[in-house]
């Protein structure tokens, strides 16, 4: 037991002098976190800052992204799609990743965005928000009908929402497993999280909104289309994603749509 308390405080040391060689992604990425606070990560997650746009919270062990927070604002959107590319940090530091052709993606099995591309897409620059979204550190598998269907239904609401009333967000995506120590594992050791989730904080109004479904929906009843707590979000993901000055324990639906 104390052999394997060294080695998981091993790990844990190696992952954050790796981080810190490659600058520090907190302050780097401060201006997507609401109150300048972070939201936690699991033990192991690297931490990564890409070029501002996107804070995204690594899981070595699961080879997908635990969440990613963003900042989004009104802005003129232009949609399109891009090709996947690797996470270069991620090559930089010897740390794994799935790869774009792994044969865990298909119809059946998206690449899930946590951070969406669309609602990036007013800048399309070469290591820009738009392009940063195809990194495989912002991709875990989900199931098509659900990435396609409800899942896009709530992120165009989400925009809809931004554009009409003219006020940025603060969002984490994220996703979740019913048991860390044995994740569903798909080709290429990838794993296959049993929850998306969403968080949405309202820094002006000081409003939140949760929600979350099961990756596979008839494995339970869950509806992402429903209005949830950002406290009940946390609790699926056992993790502390908004301080609670953005009002995370209720949640005014008129606030939203």
């Amino acid at each position: 037991m104390i052999k394997f308390f060294l080695i998981t405080i091993l790990i844990a040391l190696t992952f954050a002098s790796i981080a810190n060689e490659y600058g520090d992604p907190y302050s780097e990425c401060e201006s997507n976190f609401y109150a300048g606070i972070p939201p936690k990560m699991y033990s192991g997650n690297v931490a990564l800052c890409k070029n501002g746009y996107a804070f995204i919270a690594y899981d070595v062990d699961m080879k997908n992204p635990a969440l990613t927070a963003y900042y989004f604002k009104k802005e003129t959107l232009l949609g399109g799609r891009e090709n996947f590319k690797l996470d270069t940090d991620l090559v930089a530091m010897g740390i794994a990743q799935a790869a774009v052709d792994s044969e865990c993606w298909s119809e059946d099995w998206n690449r899930g965005h946590l951070k969406p591309s669309y609602g990036s897409s007013y800048n399309k620059d070469k290591g820009g928000p738009w392009d940063m979204t195809y990194i495989m550190s912002n991709v875990a598998p989900q199931a098509g009908p659900f990435n396609q269907g409800s899942w896009n239904a709530l992120e165009g609401k989400v925009v809809d929402w931004i554009q009409s009333n003219d006020n940025p967000l603060y969002i984490i995506t994220g996703v979740a497993y019913k048991d860390r120590s044995n994740p569903i594992r798909r080709a290429d050791n990838i794993a296959q999280p049993d929850y998306f989730y969403k968080v949405l904080c309202d820094p002006v109004a000081r409003q939140s909104a949760g929600f979350y479904a099961c990756n596979l929906p008839d494995s339970c009843r869950d509806d992402i289309s429903k209005f949830r707590t950002v406290a009940e979000v946390e609790s699926i993901a056992q993790l502390t994603l908004f301080d609670s000055l953005c009002n995370k324990n209720s949640v005014d639906e008129s606030h939203w749509w």
